[in-house]
């Protein structure tokens, strides 16, 4: 790199990277006179520098944090260039340029021009300032600071035209093609003079338009900088569209037409500036608001290795997970309820000392929970015994305590002193008691405990609150009393919650517990959260596990979110962020559970938002089922929402409300529908078609309007990428001035130790955001990832908490991107490449991704390969079916550890059955998996054919007999129950439907990615499904039409073989397995009354009473 300063040139040499950075390197060079060819040596040399036979120089770099750097100086006015080699001089070895010396031009140096004296035009240094401002974090300027960069980008482009550069160069640079702020007359004007004279007619129409505009009185000119800004609100007015050239000009004109309509109305061109800048006329405007073209189109992404994107932090042994006797807890009656203190001590005096108590026969525990006293804890056991309530307290304490309590009416905590029966000797005040610990515990002489006996009190006061008082200080719950039910019915142990085996139990029983308190508001659940976060990570990833369902739970609507509290929302902040810090430290100090620390962030966000991606997906469920719009259109739209949302969303959800606020008039839908580009043959080309007109009733038009103006929300927040704008914000720093004397100024300070290549990368990300053609967009994304890995990786890392959101906010905007673009990619290799991104995207949000690494490598092999090899759909066919496997894998892996934990807490904490059964298949279709597993699902059939490969896509391999049923669609014969094992022929299977009842087999020509709905359940009951794509193999197994069959896999599982068998092997089968009458699938619900004649979108009905029981 060479620049000249005056009379002197300096050469800098710099070396990034490679082996050479730790070697001994200097540089053997020389300069080389004007007029001449051979080298010279320099007066001028630096730090060293020793002459090598007085024919060159040899200078030595210095180490200058992970670079090389050498700096050489020459009198430019004497050399024309400088040559050198590099040289190792540990080995001895030489390094030149294609085998010549380097060589680097000296310009001459011009007389020196002083910047201050260029004049550089207004709308260049208005664009500049905007230019500063962006790179600066875009943050809230004072009126001072304004004036100050202002003035500083007038100084930036003075120095670079005394630096040589042309006026024209800079207003090709910041005005030139894709911007509206460019000033258009001299393009009008040339492409005026470019097109030939118009036709008598429009010279006629042109002719009469200046006329009428010469009648007009004249008015006052509008700067360019007010028409620019104009044009920018009549572009957000218009939804940011991509404009070319010529509509950009047409806008221009637009906005100057409105800008001089205004001033001929009355209106000043002063008003109009401060109505569109906010500024006065004394001062300079403000930099002009953002330009919709991005000014980068594509980026060039790093040859990143592999090692570095391995992650080995698998669950194979964590504690807590594999055998399901190693989590089972003691039985229920003394089973540890909610644990505030800390619950990892399990058998500390105090708790081996109320296990004592609960096995001596004192009656049955009710409940057992614990509370923090400062670093000690207090432990509450209320126990039934012959029908009367007995109340034990007990703590490890070193201080004398007091009990200070009363009772109350239900859970209103109104303090009323209780009956002289009741307080026995307790020291009565006017609504309360006190009532004093006396020295030991089930015999251990170090705790101190108390006993009340509350016969008879349930019934008129069935509430106590109470705290806790060691001399002068008092205890209590978060700055409230605690409080305890004295109702039986809230320790009812609700039915079918299973054994607990495969789960955290102890802290899924703290968890229903505390959802009583949990559903007061949000500041309640997030505190509550926090206390369970301790005891849920000594239970290893089942236990954040258990925290995750909850909190799954809670994003998708299942749970109360405020129920009569009033709380600020700084509290909620509050608590917010401390249950976050929590999860920062697990993720910091626990690598084997960082992708559950992600998941349940993932449910909670920046200041309880969410992961709003997410909630697209989980509000239309609630949507349907609060109104009772579960089929028809809105299922239809349900279904698209879930494969593959867009941007086009978002003008559906407008045309639904456009429809009910006009009282149900169609023609008003189809009216937003179509004014927006949403015509009814688009509708019909989704993958999930929509098409059903919506059809509402009078009842359902509130409660509609009310939650779809929620759910708009939602769907604008995802595709204008706000959330990821918000996070990208307070990684790179912001700043908010104080607006009022109550509003103080907020500052955001950037997260050192980032990469510097990253600022560049998420303005990228911004600027593309909302592109069509997503391929540049995911590049952007997922390099901005592995930009931000070591730095979220970094022992120590500041704020990584923020950095975990970013990495959240990138990779939902990446699974949206590929989920609204995938249908761009036609070819094989167009697909792959695809594949490779979401693959790699997988790969940094995953624990345990050793072997999906391998197949990224693999992937990238084949696409680079696919124009030399002729292999290469065999091999694609290798690396994609060992893709799916990972996939099927991770799965079932997420189905083994959340829906054992999702049935059991939803039963105890009543969340509606059809939630609880999709809970996990929800989980895994939310995630990136289910797009890359979208991807190969298109691209398998072309590989197929490339490779020419077999007959069949085996989904769920099982060897099944039945008889043979022929049906046109699966959805037809969902709901129906089979009176013997059938072997089911459909032709179309979407991958949304339930398997009947009955079917052991499900044979298609269509192909539901493995990751459908379908194909899960298919895994689950070990039922045979597997796609045919030979149609004469498919028409003669429909011939077998009402005959017995067999269907099973042949010895590599690659295709499944169907032949017919004597109907007595079925019945003698059915026979043999009629014994095994009522088993229950494995996570499956026996179908609980609890639904009533609620329908559910997916209750799973599959029991076949022939089958044996396939619980594990």
């Amino acid at each position: 790199m060479g620049s000249t300063d005056q009379s002197r040139a300096h050469v800098v040499l710099e070396l990034h990277g490679g082996p050479l950075v730790n070697a001994e390197l200097i540089a053997h060079w020389g300069a080389i006179r004007r007029g001449t060819s051979g080298w010279t040596l320099p007066g001028l040399q630096p730090d060293g520098t020793r002459p090598y036979k007085n024919r060159a120089l040899q200078s030595p770099f210095t180490k200058v944090g992970d670079r090389l750097k050498l700096k050489i100086e020459v009198v430019d006015a004497e050399y024309s260039a400088v040559e050198f080699t590099l040289k190792d001089d540990a080995t001895n070895a030489w390094f030149k340029c294609h085998g010549t010396n380097f060589h680097v031009d000296i310009p001459k140096s011009r007389a020196r021009v002083d910047p201050a004296t260029i004049v550089i035009p207004e709308e260049l240094v208005r664009v500049q300032a905007f230019l500063r401002w962006e790179r600066n974090g875009k943050q809230h300027y004072s009126q001072e600071k304004e004036k100050e960069e202002y003035e500083l980008a007038r100084l930036d482009l003075q120095k670079e035209v005394a630096g040589g550069a042309t006026m024209q160069a800079l207003e090709e640079r910041l005005l030139g093609g894709g911007s509206i702020f460019r000033r258009s007359d001299d393009r009008q004007q040339q492409q005026q003079q470019q097109q030939p004279p118009p036709p008598p007619p429009q010279r006629q129409q042109q002719q009469q338009q200046q006329q009428q505009q010469q009648q007009q009185p004249p008015v006052e000119p509008i700067p360019n900088d007010l028409i620019a800004i104009q044009a920018y609100v009549r572009w957000e007015r218009a939804g940011k569209p991509q404009y070319d050239e010529q509509k950009q000009q047409e806008e221009f004109v637009e906005a100057k037409r409105e800008l001089e309509e205004e001033v001929r109305r009355g209106t000043s061109v002063l008003d109009i500036r401060k109505r569109l800048t906010g500024g006065s006329e004394a001062t300079a405007p403000p930099p002009p608001p953002p330009r919709p073209q991005p000014s980068v189109w594509k980026i060039e992404r790093k040859q990143w290795g592999y090692d570095d994107l391995i992650s080995k932090a698998g669950r194979k042994g964590r504690k807590g997970h594999g055998d399901g006797a190693a989590v089972a807890e003691a039985p229920a009656a003394a089973a540890a309820a909610p644990a505030a203190a800390d619950a990892a001590a399990a058998a500390d005096s105090l708790e081996l000392a109320a296990q004592i108590i609960a096995g001596a026969g004192l009656g049955e525990v009710l409940l057992k929970k614990y509370y923090r006293l400062n670093e000690k804890k207090l432990l509450v056991m209320l126990m039934e015994c012959d029908g009367e309530l007995k109340l034990r307290v007990a703590s490890d304490y070193p201080e004398p305590l007091v009990l200070h309590w009363g009772l109350s009416k239900g859970r209103s905590r109104s303090w009323q002193t209780p009956p002289p029966g009741i307080a026995g000797s307790s020291t009565r005040f006017e609504r309360a008691c006190e009532t004093e610990f006396t020295q030991g515990f089930a015999g251990e002489p170090s705790l101190q405990s108390l006993q009340l006996d509350l016969a008879g009190v349930e019934q008129e006061l069935p509430g106590m609150p109470f705290v806790v008082r060691a001399g002068e200080c008092w205890f209590k719950d978060y700055g409230r009393d605690f409080f305890l039910s004295l109702n039986r019915i809230d320790y009812q142990q609700p039915k079918d919650v299973g054994d607990g085996r495969g789960v955290a139990k102890a802290v899924l029983d703290e968890i229903a517990d505390l959802e009583s308190e949990a559903e007061k508001s949000l500041m309640h659940r997030f505190n509550l959260g926090t206390q369970v976060l301790d005891k849920a990570k000594s239970q290893g990833d089942l236990g954040l596990a258990a925290v995750f369902v909850w909190f799954r739970y809670m994003a998708s609507r299942q749970l109360v979110w405020n129920k009569n509290y009033n709380v600020k929302p700084r509290e909620i902040s509050v608590a917010q962020d401390r249950f976050t810090t929590v999860l920062e430290e697990i993720f910091r100090s626990s690598p084997s559970l960082r992708e559950l620390t992600r998941m349940i962030m993932m449910t909670v966000g920046r200041g309880g938002q969410g992961d709003v991606g997410q909630r697209i997906r989980d509000e239309i469920l609630v949507i349907q089922s609060k109104n009772q719009c579960k089929g028809g259109m809105m299922e239809e739209w349900h279904q698209k929402l879930h494969n593959n949302t867009s941007p086009d969303d978002v003008v559906i959800c407008q045309a639904l409300i456009d429809y009910l606020n006009s009282d149900f008039n169609i023609d008003v839908y189809w009216r937003t529908l179509n004014s927006n580009g949403v015509t009814h043959e688009r509708l019909l080309s989704y993958d999930r078609p929509i098409c059903s007109e919506p059809r509402f009733v009078a009842s359902q038009k509130e409660g509609l309007l009310r939650d779809l103006g929620h759910y708009m929300k939602s769907l604008k927040a995802v595709h204008s990428g706000a959330d990821l704008e918000s996070a990208i914000a307070t990684c790179m720093g912001y700043k908010q001035g104080a607006r009022a004397d109550f509003m103080k100024s907020i500052e955001i300070h950037p997260i050192n130790g980032l990469s510097g290549n990253l600022p560049n990368l998420l303005q990228f990300v911004l600027e593309h955001v909302e592109d069509r053609q997503v391929v540049n967009l995911v590049e952007g994304l997922v390099e901005a990832r592995r930009e931000l890995r070591p730095t979220l990786l970094r022992h120590g890392q500041e704020r990584l908490k923020d950095l975990v959101f970013l990495d959240l906010a990138l990779d939902s905007t990446a699974r949206t991107a590929i989920e609204r673009g995938m249908g761009d990619a036609k070819n094989a290799g167009e697909i792959m490449y695809l594949v490779t991104l979401l693959v790699e995207n997988l790969c940094l949000s995953i624990d345990d991704n050793e072997e999906l690494v391998f197949c990224l490598k693999e992937w990238r092999h084949v696409l680079d390969s696919m124009n030399q090899d002729n292999q290469w759909a065999l091999r694609a066919k290798a690396v994609l079916d060992r893709t799916r496997l990972i996939l099927q894998g991770k799965a079932e892996q997420q189905l083994a550890l959340f829906q054992p934990a999702a049935v059991y807490l939803g039963a105890r904490v009543g969340v509606e059955q059809w939630a609880v059964d999709i809970f996990t298949e929800e989980v895994i279709r939310a995630g990136s998996a289910a797009a890359l597993s979208q991807l190969l699902n298109r691209l398998d059939p072309q590989i197929r054919q490339a490779a020419d490969l077999g007959s069949w896509q085996v989904i769920s391999p099982a060897d099944v007999r039945g008889w043979v049923e022929v049906v046109d669609e699966l959805a037809e014969v969902q709901e129906r129950t089979y009176e013997r094992p059938t072997v089911l022929v459909a032709r179309r299977v979407k991958g949304e439907e339930e398997i009947p009842a009955g079917v052991v087999a499900l044979l298609t020509p269509d192909m539901p990615d493995v990751l459908s709905h379908v194909s899960v359940r298919a895994r689950n009951c070990k039922v045979c499904f597997a796609t045919c794509f030979d149609p004469q193999l498919l028409d003669s197994i429909r011939a077998l039409q009402g005959k017995s069959t067999r269907c099973a896999p042949n010895t590599s599982g690659s295709e499944v073989v169907v032949s017919e068998i004597d109907p007595s092997s079925c019945l003698e089968e059915m026979e043999q397995q009629q014994t095994w009458q009522g088993r229950l699938l494995v996570f499956t619900s026996r179908g609980s009354s609890s639904l009533g004649d609620t329908p559910s979108p997916r209750v799973n009905s599959h029991q076949n009473w022939w089958e044996p029981s396939r619980a594990t």
